[in-house]
């Protein structure tokens, strides 16, 4: 039987390893794009470049999974940021609060990657069309309408989850934009982009703490009811054994 705290540690390993992903995916992306014009010149064929961008893929996630899983609390010689000011349920909904306001920025990104006519292209280089900036502007909705749900219900385990998710699908799209407009010779842009980026994944790390801490709690409070209706059953069990016989 696996119990819940198991599952808590299963999750935050789960999470280690999403970030692992993400990170060594955004490592291979910029990798990609510095190998890729002299493989391409140089050996004239896709498929060396492919190979060689897929091997150097593999050795970044493992580097990456390596430093992450490294950096857990039981071995990390120093706290990070994120560790240091642990979201609490009393700051959370000035935290959401000032979470909104922070997402004031990438509207206005978004205006702009959308006025310059910028070519959006997936990770092969093949062009992706305008409504993919409508299809980003949903998950900045989407993520908009789980802040106010969560701040009305913050004890909430489902939408803190939904929340910090949806931080992380933003967040890889803002890298993603972040690339395109460098790309592009777009540079205020792509700063700009890349400051609101280190705001979404500072909000994410706090996140996460955040929900594994919820989670803690439910945990002791389903431990506490366990025992509860344990006691209970104890005693309507001793009551039934010590209750007379009647006489005939």
């Amino acid at each position: 039987m696996v119990t819940l705290s198991c599952k808590i540690k299963l999750k935050q390993q789960s999470l280690l390893f999403e970030k692992a992903r993400r990170i060594s995916h955004r490592m291979f992306r910029i990798e990609d794009r510095k190998r890729g014009a002299t493989l391409t010149e140089g050996l004239g064929g896709a498929e060396v470049r492919h190979s060689v961008c897929r091997e150097v893929s593999m050795r970044l996630q493992g580097l990456v999974l390596v430093v992450i899983l490294g950096a857990t609390p039981s071995v990390r010689a120093a706290p990070s940021q994120a560790e240091s000011e642990k979201l609490t349920a009393s700051a959370l909904p000035q935290f959401l609060a000032d979470f909104e306001k922070s997402l004031a920025p990438i509207d206005s990104a978004f205006d702009d990657l959308e006025n310059a006519k910028l070519p959006l292209l997936d990770e092969s280089g093949h062009p992706l069309g305008r409504r993919n900036i409508q299809d980003r502007r949903k998950i900045l909705s989407d993520l908009r309408d789980t802040v106010k749900q969560l701040a009305a219900n913050p004890q909430d385990l489902v939408l803190t989850m939904t929340l910090l998710k949806r931080t992380e699908a933003l967040s890889d799209d803002i890298y993603d934009l972040a690339q395109i407009a460098f790309d592009n010779d777009q540079e205020e842009l792509g700063t700009r982009l890349g400051s609101v980026l280190t705001a979404l994944d500072h909000n994410e790390d706090l996140l996460e703490s955040y929900a594994l801490s919820v989670a803690a709690e439910k945990e002791q409070r389903l431990r506490a009811l366990e025992k509860e209706n344990q006691d209970l059953e104890q005693k309507l069990k001793e009551t039934r054994t010590t209750k007379p016989k009647r006489g005939f």
